[in-house]
């Protein structure tokens, strides 16, 4: 990954875990529904600033993740998709399951 890519340490006092949490944070303030409009929009601008900042640090671990793998652009394997071992279950199987 190139130094542009990377951020420096201390570049950002913000970790994705800080603003994750805080995101969520926000979230549920605003669907308990007790704030009033001023504050839900100002909840609402902070929570867009929150999520730019938690993709932007995907994107780069995903960067990261790609140069240390070599595998760009390719899609990670998702084991709950079909075909892998245990897609059928028990019930499935003919004489399996209860009569």
């Amino acid at each position: 990954m190139s130094d542009e890519a990377r951020p420096a340490a201390g570049d950002d006092p913000h970790t994705f875990e800080r603003s994750l949490k805080a995101l969520e944070a926000i979230v549920v303030r605003l669907e308990q529904g007790e704030v009033g409009l001023e504050e839900a929009v100002s909840l609402f601008e902070q929570g867009r600033e929150h999520l730019e900042h938690c993709r932007e640090r995907l994107a780069l671990a995903q960067a990261r993740i790609e140069e240390l793998t070599g595998a760009p652009d390719s899609p990670p394997a998702d084991p709950l998709e079909g075909g892998g071992v245990g897609s059928r279950g028990p019930l499935d199987q003919e004489g399996s399951g209860p009569r």
